[in-house]
């Protein structure tokens, strides 16, 4: 988990997935370079926040037919890890966005910069 999670280390990486519709930053726990905890905790954090079936199925649909940019997505529909819902208004988390896939695959570069790395995930389970 100490190891550093790039080459070269970097004090924050960018990660995204085309399987969820916004991205998450991780940052390094010592200041030095983001290790592999950092990683696995930012995605911990990032998938565990609580979205409203209703903002859900919106994004998923952007996300489904990739119409929208990651910037936009991200700034109109993200939701706080405290939602206020109305009784009766299903609550899930950004987990159900891996419709399954929720085996950690590791990191791959990312051709948008060296500081955006692609989260993959797999069918199955550890």
């Amino acid at each position: 988990w100490a190891e550093p999670a790039t080459y070269p280390g970097l004090p924050a990486v960018t990660i995204t997935s085309p399987r969820l519709p916004w991205a998450t930053v991780a940052h390094a726990s010592d200041g030095a370079c983001v290790v592999v905890g950092d990683v696995l905790r930012a995605i911990h954090q990032a998938l565990s926040i609580r979205i409203t079936d209703e903002k859900a199925e919106g994004k998923m649909r952007r996300s489904a037919r990739g119409e929208s940019d990651r910037r936009e997505t991200e700034q109109k529909w993200q939701c706080q890890q405290e939602c206020e819902c109305a009784p009766g208004v299903v609550i899930m988390t950004r987990l159900a966005f891996l419709e399954g896939k929720t085996k950690f695959f590791g990191l791959s570069r990312s051709p948008m910069g060296y500081d955006v790395w692609v989260v993959n995930f797999a069918s199955g389970s550890l």
